[in-house]
């Protein structure tokens, strides 16, 4: 009798530490499942946030790609006309370009060109006087003095080593005598006549190695149409780094003679 209450004893103290087990394990159990639930509903959240944020800076991105450029002036087209081979012909107004010479390769000239010559149009004149953006900006390579080429947004030319001719067009509304001076003595004017260019479009990154292996699909084009010519090829480029790869319009031009 005495060993049966010990016993009943004893299983009611196993019940109790069981049960006490029981309860630690569940109240652990909902503790982590609260956790994860928090910890899941917050990278949802977070998650949320980001994809949402990431959506409005492509599709601002999209816009300014598509409307960015749109209101810059660029040079007017007198006529133009398709060839065979995807090579247009067309006829450019003439304009005043503000110019300057940098030593470098073609990457580099271009954005220290440019720096130079967006710091004149942005104030950077005896009148502090703004001057609007205009595309193109032309990049020429020179040669023993060569005249500055034609060019649309940034012109460029073939070879990646030694001075370059960086250049903006100017407002159609400004004459030379009514230019602001520029601050920096290394950038001057020239007044360029209309002309008549052969140009290749493509889009994406003009960068060396793929705006070449355009400029080699160019005279391709040219030379089955018997088209020759020695002016210097110029690479244009619309746009600025902002706008979207596929969106981007560059186009190399050729004088004709």
């Amino acid at each position: 009798m005495i060993y049966k209450k010990w016993y009943i004893k004893k299983l009611g103290y196993g019940y109790i530490v069981f049960s006490n087990f029981i309860l630690v394990w569940l109240k652990f159990k909902l503790i982590l499942y609260v956790y994860v639930y928090f910890l899941t509903t917050m990278m949802m959240k977070i998650t949320y946030v980001v994809l949402s944020v990431l959506i409005v800076l492509f599709v601002l991105r999209l816009a300014w790609s598509y409307f960015g450029t749109r209101s810059i002036e660029k040079p007017a087209t007198v006529s133009s006309r398709m060839l065979e081979g995807g090579v247009e012909l067309r006829e450019v107004a003439g304009m005043i370009q503000a110019t300057v010479l940098v030593e470098w390769n073609q990457r580099q000239a271009l954005n220290n060109g440019f720096r130079q010559l967006a710091w004149y149009i942005f104030g950077g004149n005896a009148k502090k006087q703004s001057v609007a953006m205009t595309a193109p900006v032309a990049v020429t390579k020179e040669e023993d003095s060569q005249p500055i080429a034609m060019t649309a947004p940034v012109a460029l030319q073939v070879s990646d080593a030694g001075q370059y001719r960086v250049s903006f067009m100017m407002p159609q509304s400004f004459t030379l005598d009514a230019l602001p001076i520029p601050k920096d003595e290394n950038i001057s004017f020239v007044s360029l006549p209309a002309r008549s260019y052969y140009v290749w479009k493509f889009s994406g990154h003009a960068n060396f190695v793929r705006s070449n292996k355009q400029l080699v699909l160019f005279k391709e084009a040219l030379r089955s149409q018997d088209i020759t010519t020695n002016e210097t090829p110029i690479l244009n480029q619309y746009n600025d780094p902002l706008t979207i790869r596929f969106m981007r319009k560059n186009e190399w031009r050729i004088a004709v003679e």
